[in-house]
């Protein structure tokens, strides 16, 4: 399940995608990559890419320590609370 947060005007913005996982012995939340995106004119479709970040490959990171505000951080947090609160319990 991939969580994605996004902050940002309508020719700029930032994107934060975030991985959580429950193994057996370990809960915790994988930061997978970091984007700076802007576009030319607000109708334009595509979002051109700033910097990046990516956790997985480093080559392509043009970016090498990403923001991580507390917002985000907590915004996710509350994402994942919203998506357990849904989960079934089953017998």
């Amino acid at each position: 399940m991939i969580i994605e947060i996004t902050r940002g005007t309508e020719l700029k913005r930032e994107v934060w995608r975030f991985d959580p996982y429950i193994d057996y012995n370990k809960i915790g939340i994988y930061f997978m990559n970091y984007s700076q995106q802007h576009k030319d004119t607000a109708r334009q479709k595509i979002w051109r890419i700033d910097g990046y970040y990516g956790r997985l490959n480093h080559r392509d990171n043009t970016i090498t320590q990403p923001p991580l505000p507390k917002d985000v951080e907590n915004e996710v947090r509350q994402k994942i609370c919203e998506v357990i609160q849904k989960i079934s319990i089953t017998y």
